[in-house]
Formats: C-alpha cells, structure tokens, sequence
C-alpha cells in the first residue's frame, strides 16, 4: 500500500504521510497501516491541544507471511508529541505514551508497567485523551542546568484512559507533560491497524459526561 497524499483532503484527520517512519506502509486513505520488521511509529496529521478527545483503533490481522517464521505482529497505541523519535516504538522515550497488546501494559520513558487486558487483531481499542490548557511559552522553557534540555513540565489534570471494546481499563497515565500531542501507532512485524477519528465511533466512553472527535 502506497499513501496518496493528494486523495486526502487537508482538513482530513488521518495517520500522517510526513510523520511516519519510512518501513510502514500506509494505505491510500491513510487510515490503515502495516509494520514490517522492528517496531516503528506513525504519527496523526493534526494535534490535540486542549479539551477531551476521543479516537479508536481496530487491531486487525497481521499480514502474512511473517517476516520471520514464528515471529507475529504486535502494535501499541497511544499519544505523543512530534519529539518522539518515530523509529522506536510509543513509549520507549519521555515525549509518547503507550499501551501494548501482548500483555495489556503501558509504556513511558521506556519503562512497563502492568496495566489492563491484552488485546488481539478484531478487537477496538478506545483512547480518551483528556488535556489541560497548555501554559504561557516563558513557563515551559526552563533549560535542565546539566544537559541544557528543556525541562518538562507537569500538565496538572490531564490524563489517557484506555478501553477494550467499550470496557474501560481504567486511567493509565496521570502523569502527562505539557505539549501538543497527536495519535500515534507503533507497528512491530507485519502488526496491522485501522484507526478511526470520529465522528462515528463503535464504542462511546459512557463514563465521561463530554469529547469531541478527533476531527
């Protein structure tokens, strides 16, 4: 599958042509994607900033055959910021927050943590992300006095919550950092995915009184 960029209009939400590392293969109407060998990850086309949002994700089939005999496909899903480093999966570094099908836990910073259920392709994943107004620029440019990075601050409120076919696994990180996130899929081997923007969803989180569509 080759993505067409000129067939998706502009204003579209879909998986992102740009940011994406180059072994995925997208499909034409940027909706659908398949890994190839080591995990790799593909961004969204437009950021959620701030306010409650929602998106979904079907696991379906890896595609077969198997880059390597024995070896299946597995995906995780979560948010990041552009600062990610797409050519590592979602969650191996501080700006992308994950969570993985074999065996339900999420990912930050390069850490596991046991979490909700494992997931298998046919089943949908809901994401709720819920983020706080971002702060004035002056309070996020505060350089670390060792490596002279800019340090991270706290996004006081914000929070994913995660669902397996409409069945809430609970919050999975409390803990989210300022910034500009955006959808994002890590795809390991032939690991395929389908992801769904809204307005239509299979699953509404009953839980939360508000969203919007990650239109």
């Amino acid at each position: 599958m080759i993505a067409l960029p000129s067939s998706v209009p502009a204003e579209t939400v879909t998986l992102s042509f740009m940011h994406k590392a180059e072994a995925l293969k997208l499909s034409p109407d940027c909706l659908e994607c398949i890994g190839e060998k080591g995990y790799r990850s593909i961004l969204a086309s437009h950021p959620m900033i701030e306010g409650a949002f929602y998106f979904e994700v079907q696991v379906q089939e890896p595609q077969k055959p198997f880059p390597f005999e024995g070896v299946t496909g597995h995906v995780r899903i979560g948010i990041a910021t552009r600062k990610t480093d797409i050519e590592l999966p979602i969650g191996a570094d501080r700006y992308s927050y994950s969570y993985g099908d074999l065996l339900g836990n999420i990912f930050f910073n390069g850490v596991s943590k046991p979490y909700g259920t494992s997931y298998n392709p046919g089943d949908i994943i809901g994401v709720f992300v819920n983020l706080m107004p971002l702060k004035p620029p002056n309070l996020l440019e505060k350089k670390h006095k060792d490596t002279g990075e800019a340090s991270q601050v706290v996004s006081n409120g914000s929070f994913i919550e995660y669902y397996v076919n409409g069945k809430s696994q609970g919050i999975a990180f409390n803990v989210i950092y300022e910034g500009e996130y955006f959808a994002e899929a890590a795809l390991y081997m032939h690991g395929r995915v389908k992801v769904n923007f809204g307005p239509k969803f299979a699953y509404i989180p009953t839980n939360h009184s508000s969203f919007k569509p990650y239109k």
